[in-house]
């Protein structure tokens, strides 16, 4: 029930990650944890057996998805000052 996905950000920020295509029957799957560490690797765990932050609002274990797709800083508008992700080591 956990996704645990790499990050190296230059700031502190946010991953939201999302899950989409399942092919048993799943709804998209939306959460987002935030990084505490600046300018060095860390590992950001998602818990796919809480509810999504978007509706149906139903949690993704049990079912199988074709997509994984990342977003930095989603919904946070920008300050006009370049920021660096990355991300690396997408295991479930």
């Amino acid at each position: 029930n956990k996704i645990a996905v790499k990050v190296h950000m230059d700031h502190i920020g946010s991953l939201t990650l999302k899950l989409e295509n399942s092919t048993n029957g799943g709804s998209n799957w939306v959460t987002t944890v935030a990084n505490t560490k600046v300018n060095e690797w860390e590992v950001l765990e998602f818990d796919a057996s809480l509810p999504s932050i978007e509706a149906p609002f139903a949690p993704a274990s049990g079912y199988t998805y074709t997509r994984v797709v990342l977003f930095f800083d989603f919904g946070t508008g920008g300050t006009g000052t370049d920021v660096t992700s990355y991300f690396d080591d997408i295991v479930a």
